[in-house]
């Protein structure tokens, strides 16, 4: 436990030093029980990834890398893969970024591309249940922006049982994307850097 790290709870807090403590207990406890994360090469965990819902793909305008999360990709494999295996290979996502694709004092956080289109539900996935509160207290103060696209009637109820397994600070920094016409993501992410079924130019992601 570091300086830098004790920064990023003070800031996902706003320096709430009881809030802080509470966070700070939990992050150890759950760290302790998580780490180091032993992963082989053709292990289960990397053909989690391999399925294509969670991937990085691009950057935005100040270089953070910009994660894809693809909701009917996710779907597909969440009877094949238990619980645990799913967080683990998010977890091993989540630390590769960090040890690969963040630059300490430059790039310290991610950008949020969460892809609804062509998925119908008729409630939350028991998984993301789970593995949200875990990847949001895992990875603090990481996250930089969440963009949601292809939100319907159905998701935006379903959105408001999901902001509840997340920080207020998190939940502060989710864009819904009002239908294809809306081009506020593209503020700050050039167009370059998203898929085109995603409303960039960029060539789609080989699932």
């Amino acid at each position: 436990f570091d300086d830098e790290l004790l920064l990023r709870f003070l800031y996902a807090d706003d320096c709430e030093l009881d809030k802080v403590f509470k966070r700070i207990t939990k992050y150890i406890e759950w760290s302790n029980k998580t780490f180091p994360l032993v992963i082989q090469p053709k292990s289960k965990y990397i053909e989690i990834l391999n399925k294509g819902f969670v991937y990085v793909y691009g950057r935005d305008g100040r270089f953070r890398p910009i994660l894809i999360f693809r909701l009917v990709e996710f779907v597909k494999y969440e009877k094949i893969y238990s619980v645990q295996e799913v967080i683990y290979a998010g977890m091993f996502l989540g630390q590769f970024i960090i040890n690969n694709l963040l630059l300490p004092g430059h790039i310290e956080r991610w950008v949020l591309i969460i892809n609804l289109r062509k998925t119908t539900l008729l409630s939350l996935p028991e998984h993301i249940k789970k593995l949200l509160p875990i990847m949001n207290e895992g990875f603090i103060s990481r996250l930089h922006k969440t963009y949601v696209i292809g939100m319907n009637f159905f998701f935006r109820i379903l959105y408001k049982i999901v902001c509840a397994f997340l920080h207020e600070s998190t939940v502060k920094k989710i864009k819904i994307l009002d239908g294809k016409k809306d081009q506020s993501m593209f503020k700050e992410i050039r167009k370059d850097n998203v898929e085109i079924d995603m409303g960039g130019t960029a060539p789609n992601a080989r699932l």
